[in-house]
């Protein structure tokens, strides 16, 4: 036993193959892996009772807002209260948390910006199926939303902000 003997690998010994568990139709009736939307899935009882404790859960906790280098909260901007004007803020946190579950993703348009310095002031909600983007050729950094067929600004008053 040298110093170096740790650094040889590892004999592994062979290990007895698992069992194959398949469908015993598959053989008569290929199947054809096929996505299953959103739509398809909240018509399952479970899933979307499941979707209704997290999504509405997280809707209805309440919101704060905090210096991270100091800990210590600040006041509330308008947007953490309610950040769409057209509906309430557990309305939008519900969607916002639906859309990262069923989609992965999230967005909101900015809808009203503060005067003086351009921060967003307001916010909606936009389906996921709303909104398609265009990446770089050689990359996969994106170079533009579109909300409905229509551009978005990449940034100020009618831009996406992404989850």
């Amino acid at each position: 036993m040298g110093l170096l003997d740790r650094f040889r690998p590892a004999e592994i010994e062979a290990q007895a193959a698992p069992q194959l568990m398949t469908d015993s139709f598959g053989f008569y009736m290929p199947t054809v892996l096929t996505p299953v939307g959103r739509d398809e899935a909240v018509t399952v009882p479970a899933v979307a009772r499941c979707r209704n404790l997290i999504a509405c859960t997280i809707g209805g906790l309440p919101l704060h807002l905090y210096k991270k280098s100091t800990g210590e909260e600040l006041g509330s901007p308008i947007w953490l209260d309610q950040p769409s004007a057209h509906q309430p803020r557990s309305v939008t946190i519900a969607w916002t948390v639906d859309s990262l579950l069923f989609y992965g993703v999230a967005y909101w348009r900015v809808t009203e910006v503060y005067f003086d310095d351009g921060r967003p002031a307001r916010f909606e909600w936009i389906a996921p199926s709303r909104v398609t983007f265009t990446t770089q050729p050689n990359s996969n950094y994106i170079i533009e939303y579109m909300i409905d067929g229509e551009r978005a600004p990449m940034s100020g008053l009618g831009s996406l902000i992404t989850f």
